[in-house]
């Protein structure tokens, strides 16, 4: 396990969001995989609001468009820097938040395998 100084970046969008043809939770993700980020994941919310203040939430006879997505990237603080910046052309108005972390890149072997 090597550890590592780094930062998570977090975008608060809506499923319904869309950027050139695909929801923004996945352009996103395609995005931070092209631009070699190394960590990167949308989780769906039960509840949330955005940036309005106005409430959403996953209601299984809603429209999709009101649920609460979180896309998570994982990096180095200039990395991430570097593609909140790029977000600027792409998200016209939400949230992101930016932590330090502690990074574990973990390289056990195969699963399952006994321990020499």
């Amino acid at each position: 396990m090597i550890r590592n100084e780094g930062s998570i970046l977090r975008f608060f969008v809506n499923e319904g969001d869309r950027y050139e043809g695909l929801p923004l939770y996945e352009w996103i993700v395609l995005k931070a995989q092209a631009k070699g980020i190394s960590g990167a994941c949308g989780f769906r919310g039960l509840r949330g609001f955005d940036a309005h203040r106005r409430l959403r939430s996953f209601r299984f006879f809603r429209f999709v468009q009101e649920t609460p997505v979180v896309v998570e990237l994982v990096d180095g603080h200039k990395e991430l820097s570097s593609f909140l910046h790029l977000m600027r052309g792409v998200i016209a108005e939400g949230l992101a938040t930016v932590s330090e972390a502690e990074v574990a890149i973990i390289h056990w072997g195969t699963p399952g395998a006994e321990e020499p």
